[in-house]
């Protein structure tokens, strides 16, 4: 039987992606983050730690924008590595991943309902703290209010921030129509994205090498939904229409969540798949490479 105000997920493509990861890197030798940066392909920005007067330093944090895999990222390291060798093995220190709905009819009236979606049925969240994000000067943050305005906010290309800025696990749910540089995207690539953000003490304690083999689907407990379930109650009528949330846990007895909904089985099969499809991607040697992800780049002083 269908659930009240069941979404049609097959007019969707689920995709999920690393948006970005963060690399602690440490080198042999002083130098600065644009040099760094000029000799690590793929770097979007790299910042220094403890520099100098003349921004010299030894260790750096470089952010790797939508990296395709591993091996990419091991490439970019080895060409770093042959003009400023690394004293020590690179870590990730930070990374975000997407689960990212594509509509297959191309509509944003799709996307801002699963977006919508994506966060009234959203089951776990990172903080109690929710709210639209402001612009200085152009708009205010605000909270979600009720089911109309998260959709009116979400066509509107507002993004929802779940959780302290500087915490150590973040979420995001937006309809995403530019890149990150601000530039329109083609409407086929205009998606609603949840995403989640991962540093600190809720970074997977990985080394180098074990990230090479990650299963991204661990991370599934943070992609999970719920639904409203088969039910003609005042209170499932409430959830279905007015209510910005409804799939959060709330308590930690027999019953955690409002009874009026279930598991969203078939979303949260589509983001457990995509998860996994995104640890197949990542662990993919990239085509006519003959370096060895697997392998830390350290200097050779240290081999």
């Amino acid at each position: 039987m269908s659930s009240p105000g069941q979404i049609a997920y097959d007019q969707y493509r689920f995709i999920a992606e690393v948006d970005w990861l963060d690399i602690g890197i440490t080198t042999n030798r002083v130098t600065n983050a644009p040099t760094v940066r000029r000799h690590l392909p793929g770097a979007s920005y790299v910042s220094a730690l403890g520099a100098g007067n003349a921004g010299e330093a030894t260790q750096f944090v470089a952010r790797i924008q939508q990296p395709d895999s591993w091996a990419y990222i091991a490439d970019s390291l080895a060409t770093l590595s042959a003009s400023i060798p690394l004293a020590e093995s690179p870590a990730v220190t930070s990374i975000e991943v997407c689960l990212d709905a594509y509509s297959k009819r191309h509509s944003k009236d799709d996307l801002v309902a699963v977006a919508a979606h994506f966060y009234a049925a959203l089951q776990n969240s990172a903080s109690d703290n929710h709210r639209f994000t402001g612009i200085p000067g152009k708009q205010l943050t605000e909270g979600v209010r009720n089911r109309g305005h998260l959709k009116s906010r979400l066509a509107s290309d507002r993004v929802i921030f779940i959780g302290d800025r500087d915490a150590d696990h973040a979420q995001r749910i937006y309809v995403k129509t530019k890149d990150d540089g601000g530039l329109a995207l083609a409407t086929r690539l205009h998606r609603a994205r949840v995403e989640n953000r991962f540093t600190g003490h809720q970074l997977p304690p990985l080394t180098w090498a074990q990230w090479q083999g990650y299963d991204f689907s661990r991370l599934s407990h943070w992609f999970k939904f719920r639904e409203i379930g088969d039910s003609h109650s005042r209170e499932a009528h409430c959830a279905l229409n007015w209510a910005p949330q409804f799939g959060q846990m709330r308590g930690t007895g027999r019953r955690k969540f409002p009874h009026v909904t279930r598991a969203d089985v078939r979303l949260n099969r589509k983001a457990y798949d995509a998860l996994r499809r995104l640890a197949e991607k990542m662990q993919k040697l990239r085509t006519g490479t003959t370096r060895n992800p697997l392998k830390c780049l350290i200097s050779a002083t240290e081999v």
